[in-house]
């Protein structure tokens, strides 16, 4: 009983922490546990999550500024360049030097004595950049496993649901034979608790079941940014 209300402390805690407010006590479930209904493709999932994960967003968002970087040291690698003109709207008496009324011109300034610098920069911004893609390749890799991990589970517990369905008829027809058993002087009080014991313990399972299920609803469609539509999934 201790160990039961600890759980539930410390699940009332974790709720706290993901939606900022505190959690009354509750005497019984706001929503009840249902079976989620049939899932779409894993390749559907694992592509919002590639999509839509904070992590890999703010990733991709990192590799965006490195290539920034990049065009910049570059730019800063080439020389600056200049276009003059001069034109004289009065040409009369202009000195030999300047026989046209116009003239144009070219300037070029480069910086040819800072050594190996400007190369060490866009080679530095380079390197940052293929780090940055290397780390992005990995979260990617790691979203999609987990993404994986949570639809396996889903399913698993879907086939322990449907596997707990024979047992859970047996269990129901054995507390009704026991019963009937006991109205007739034909069994004890003990054999109706125990069958009454199985059939709870096997209700047990399955709200455990559902349970898992439906938490794991919400770490899936979560990873994917897809929380708002988890109420999609309460099979009809």
């Amino acid at each position: 009983m201790l160990a039961c209300q600890k759980d539930i402390e410390l699940a009332r805690t974790a709720l706290s922490g993901v939606i900022g407010e505190e959690v009354m006590v509750l005497s019984s479930l706001t929503s009840p546990l249902f079976e989620v209904a049939p899932l779409q493709r894993l390749d559907y999932y694992q592509a919002q999550a590639k999509q839509n994960y904070p992590a890999i967003v703010q990733a991709h968002l990192k590799k965006e500024l490195t290539e920034q970087n990049i065009k910049a040291q570059q730019a800063a690698y080439l020389p600056d360049v200049a276009l003059i003109g001069k034109k004289y709207l009065w040409s009369k008496n202009l000195p030999l030097t300047e026989p046209d009324n116009w003239v144009v011109g070219v300037g070029l300034q480069w910086n040819i004595f800072n050594g190996f610098s400007d190369k060490n920069k866009i080679a530095q911004a380079k390197a940052q950049r293929e780090s940055v893609e290397q780390l992005t390749a990995q979260a990617e890799k790691d979203v999609q496993t987990l993404v994986k991990k949570y639809y396996t589970e889903i399913e698993k517990q879907r086939e322990q649901l449907q596997s707990l369905q024979e047992s859970l008829e047996f269990a129901r027809e054995l507390v009704r034979v026991r019963n009937q058993a006991f109205s007739e002087g034909l069994s004890s009080s003990t054999d109706v608790a125990d069958a009454n014991l199985y059939l709870a313990s096997i209700e047990i399972k399955g709200y455990q079941a559902l349970f898992e299920m439906d938490k794991v609803l919400a770490q899936l469609l979560e990873t994917c940014g897809l929380s708002g539509e988890y109420t999609n999934y309460m099979k009809k």
